[in-house]
């Protein structure tokens, strides 16, 4: 969200507290961060780079427009693949440690697509990009850890009881069990024929 934290102003018992007001979207149509919603919704400011906020105020189809220091567009316009949403640090193992960040962030060059209120021609569908080699390893690490760890915990014994309670699914022929109050015995019984004297 695109709320600050309550600030004090003053040191006597006359404090005030005030709370600088999320910056409503500017797109038409859109009214992200209005009073008549119940959810707040991160916004961006526009650039600093002139090119690229000309490029901002075209993609919002709103002419001769002139975005103030607090004019925002938010979340909502743009495509998934142009949010940040966690930072990652390389490693000195080759590794990458990854946090997720308290507000999301655009990357470089980032311009507003989606436009689900107005004409579908305004939208723009981007091209799906290639995750670079580093982040896709990171997400099969990923992937593969949190797999791990659910195989772990639906491998857990929590009590005797409970394997006593489950045994019967579990073994099944040629294994055999046998249940005593504190343990449980599994095994297979193998026969085979006398060997035969030799003479």
């Amino acid at each position: 969200m695109d709320v600050n934290q309550p600030k004090i102003r003053g040191d006597g018992p006359e404090k005030l507290y005030f709370v600088k007001m999320p910056r409503k979207c500017c797109v038409p149509c859109c009214r992200s961060n209005y009073k008549t919603e119940t959810t707040l919704t991160s916004t961006f400011g526009f650039p600093k780079d002139e090119e690229l906020k000309k490029k901002w105020i075209s993609s919002i189809n709103r002419k001769d427009y002139l975005p103030g220091s607090t004019a925002a567009v938010c979340i909502n316009h743009f495509d998934e693949q142009h949010i940040i949403w966690e930072d990652r640090i390389p490693q000195k193992d080759g590794s990458t440690y990854t946090i997720e960040r308290k507000r999301p962030k655009l990357v470089d060059g980032a311009y507003p697509t989606k436009f689900p209120n107005q004409p579908h021609y305004l939208s723009e569908d981007l091209p799906k990009t290639r995750k670079s080699p580093s982040l896709r390893r990171a997400k099969e690490i990923t992937r593969a850890e949190n797999q791990f760890s659910e195989w772990c915990e639906a491998d857990n014994i929590k009590s005797l009881n409970e394997i006593k309670e489950n045994v019967a699914e579990k073994v099944k022929d040629p294994w055999q069990h046998t249940l005593k109050e504190n343990s449980i015995f599994i095994y297979k019984i193998e026969t085979s024929d006398c060997p035969k004297e030799m003479i």
